[in-house]
């Protein structure tokens, strides 16, 4: 048996090989006054730069974002956008740590499934997920996508309710028989704002953004911004109707199944590295929670 995987994992690393990394490629301008407690940790291509700098500007706190450059044009010229774009932006500068993950067109992982039609050369989600979160700078992360733009002023608000969050941590730690999770991890919910008219496509998404909890439920009501539960079934078991109608930081319990894929707040260290050889969509997050995770709260 043991030769056996000797075996399978020598077939393995012939099959996997890791792509080109440039940490802190672009570090952020701490001012002397800024208070760190929560990175968001975001991957993206070079396309996403102008949804980075409305997550810098609308988070207003860290950022690791890790971009993969060559996917589009030869790296060399994406690297140089990224510089430009980082360069350009206020925000950026001030908010956001860039690592750069280079696209050889070698690929890091050599597989017959196609994937966004480029076959055995797939996107590394798993891979830029693990860059940005390992290269944060704080004790907590917070998971987010390259699509996604934070709450107006993100991080301030997770500030606002940090002592909450710290105390439902310890309250559940010491609660008996929850098993031997490292820890909580507070899910947040998400919502899609689609546009419906050339006016709504003008407007920098952060500009859509609501900028309060009554704003975001009254743009639901009068459908101008969409639960993700209407929009993709991995987030149809969260109880957004219940947390729409809370008016205070009361904590609701997560009824995990193993259909979610949530976006979450945890500490680095409680949490599973992610996959790298997962590839396309569905099952990153939920294979990388339940590999001996935190639990979760919503």
């Amino acid at each position: 048996a043991y030769r056996k995987l000797q075996a399978s994992f020598r077939a393995l690393c012939k099959r996997l090989s890791l792509p080109q990394r440039r940490p802190f490629f672009k570090r952020r301008r701490r001012n002397p006054g800024d208070i760190a407690l929560v990175t968001l940790c975001t991957q993206l291509t070079v396309d996403r730069l102008p949804r980075l700098a409305s997550t810098a500007a609308s988070f207003a706190g860290p950022v690791s974002a890790a971009i993969f450059v060559g996917r589009y044009r030869p790296f060399e010229i994406e690297i140089e956008e990224v510089a430009a774009a980082w360069g350009e932006n206020e925000a950026m500068q001030r908010y956001v740590d860039i690592h750069v993950v280079i696209d050889s067109k070698t690929p890091w992982f050599k597989s017959a499934i196609g994937n966004e039609g480029r076959g055995d050369d797939p996107y590394p989600v798993n891979i830029l997920r693990q860059e940005s979160i390992r290269r944060a700078q704080t004790e907590w992360i917070f998971l987010a996508e390259g699509d996604m733009v934070s709450a107006p002023n993100g991080h301030e608000l997770i500030r606002s309710t940090w002592g909450r969050m710290v105390t439902e941590e310890k309250h559940h730690l010491l609660s008996p028989g929850r098993g031997k999770t490292p820890g909580v991890a507070f899910v947040v919910p998400s919502y899609y704002a689609p546009t419906k008219d050339r006016d709504d496509a003008q407007l920098r998404l952060s500009e859509r953004v609501p900028k309060s909890k009554d704003e975001l439920v009254s743009a639901v009501k009068d459908d101008k911004v969409k639960r993700m539960s209407d929009v993709y079934d991995s987030h149809k078991e969260l109880n957004y109707q219940a947390w729409e109608d809370l008016r205070n930081d009361t904590f609701m319990s997560y009824n995990w199944t193993m259909s979610m894929e949530p976006y979450y707040i945890a500490r680095k260290e409680t949490l599973p590295p992610f996959d790298p050889l997962f590839m396309g969509m569905g099952g990153d997050k939920r294979s990388q929670l339940r590999r001996d995770g935190p639990d979760l709260c919503f």
